[in-house]
């Protein structure tokens, strides 16, 4: 498994598999004037993304909204005008802001035990936001395999060791920070496995995923573990069984205080809604 992904820092290389990280959100929306006259961002958000909106974002995290792996964009965009007009320069700016929107966002400031996905997909490519930064690949068709790998197991445990853990529960980087996370080298993969990872993120939309903390207990992790590992990487299923290694995984990393942050209560999905209920055995 090692052997299958890459660290574009530990490579030497800017981007690795990445075309691109989009732009700091500041450069996207902020309002503070440059030299040039012209503000920093060349756009303003607005908070629904209505049916046909132009420039669709995804923007702030909202746990409820974000335990599937598509996710709907929460805000959009609106070009800025200028003392009453829109500049030539300001649509330029823009223009070239939207040409980093994307289906796959990664998660800036992950909560492990309150949020379920490091990556999260959007139906159309949308902006990135403050939270949720659009990571640009050569190939649009890498989106699905790099997001499958993401919010694995195995992505779980590269953010969580790379990333901010100065809070209990929680694990943050930035936008700069995350080309130097270790994932999956997507342009090893061929053809016929970027579409089983396409096929398996479909298949797996509908499911629920619970947040990080309490990986050991999601079958929906397993079985997003399952698919990647065998349907796509063509590895060992015994790796997947649920008394193999990855289970074994799951368990020590839903038991690490960094992860869990001292919380005492778990997740409970029923048929429409989830609740939080009490943990029957409290964790030290």
């Amino acid at each position: 498994i090692l052997g299958t992904f890459t660290s574009c820092a530990a490579r030497g290389e800017r981007r690795g598999a990445y075309e691109r990280i989009g732009p700091h959100h500041l450069d996207i929306t902020g309002a503070q004037v440059k030299g040039d006259g012209m503000p920093q961002g060349p756009f303003r958000k607005v908070e629904g993304c209505p049916s046909g909106s132009a420039y669709p974002s995804l923007w702030a995290h909202d746990n409820t909204k974000e335990r599937q792996l598509i996710v709907e964009p929460d805000s959009h965009l609106q070009i800025r005008q200028v003392r009453g007009r829109v500049p030539p320069a300001i649509v330029e700016r823009a223009e070239a802001r939207w040409r980093t929107a994307t289906r796959a966002h990664y998660g800036c400031d992950l909560r492990f035990n309150s949020q379920s996905l490091i990556v999260a997909l959007t139906e159309q490519p949308s902006m990135g936001g403050r939270a949720w930064p659009s990571v640009v690949f050569q190939n649009r068709d890498y989106e699905f395999a790099y997001a499958l790998w993401s919010n694995s197991t195995l992505g779980l445990l590269c953010h969580w060791w790379m990333a901010n853990k100065t809070q209990a529960g929680r694990g943050t980087t930035t936008v700069t920070g995350i080309p130097s996370i270790s994932t999956l080298d997507v342009r090893a993969l061929s053809s016929e496995q970027h579409q089983a990872a396409r096929s398996a993120i479909h298949t797996m939309s509908y499911l629920r995923f619970l947040p990080f903390d309490q990986i050991d207990e999601d079958r929906a992790r397993a079985e997003l573990d399952r698919r990647l590992l065998v349907d796509v990487l063509g590895l060992d299923p015994s790796l997947c069984e649920d008394d193999g290694p990855m289970q074994r995984l799951r368990i020590k990393l839903a038991s690490e205080p960094q992860i869990h942050g001292n919380k005492q209560a778990r997740l409970v999905f029923n048929a429409v809604e989830e609740v939080s209920v009490r943990r029957t055995s409290p964790r030290s």
